[in-house]
């Protein structure tokens, strides 16, 4: 028993992780010398170990393993986040479902026909939406030319007064 206080003892003062240990956001991989991961000192130590720290130690930063883990009833799943601009989202597809449930058809006979009839009318108001932004960004740049060259013609005008 003064073992395993003692290696659990060495697993505190070792390298401690950049982040909080436990938030999967850990940037340095765990000492790999003082973990046992066979016999019969691994379970008792693992027993003793709190969920929240890593059971064996990963071969990659960045994986997080909360409690015991036996290989045969463990599963690997690989995770990304990617973060998309919601002005990059520019239809709600679940939406159309709903539509379509609703009005009482079978999925597969009147979806084609519901979504050709949805699609061209938002596609034609996108088309108009985008039109009139380009119209208003082009009005905005004629002012501004305009008052530029105003300014300019106010600014040759001093000059060639003096």
């Amino acid at each position: 028993m003064t073992t395993l206080k003692s290696l659990e003892t060495k697993v505190t003062l070792t390298s401690s992780p950049i982040r909080g240990a436990g938030d999967g956001m850990e940037t340095e991989e765990p000492p790999k010398s003082v973990e046992v991961t066979s016999g019969v000192q691994s379970r008792k130590h693992h027993s003793l170990q709190s969920p929240w720290k890593k059971a064996v130690p990963s071969e990659s930063p960045g994986v997080l393993q909360l409690g015991k883990m036996l290989s045969e009833k463990a599963v690997e799943v690989e995770a990304v986040r990617i973060l998309v601009p919601k002005a990059a989202i520019t239809h709600d597809i679940p939406n159309k479902n709903i539509k379509v449930k609703s009005l009482g058809h079978h999925k597969g006979e009147f979806r084609g026909q519901s979504e050709g009839v949805i699609e061209p009318n938002k596609e034609l108001s996108e088309v108009k939406n985008v039109l009139e932004k380009l119209k208003n960004s082009e009005r905005r740049l004629l002012q501004d030319k305009e008052g530029l060259s105003n300014q300019l013609r106010v600014q040759t005008e001093v000059r060639s007064l003096n």
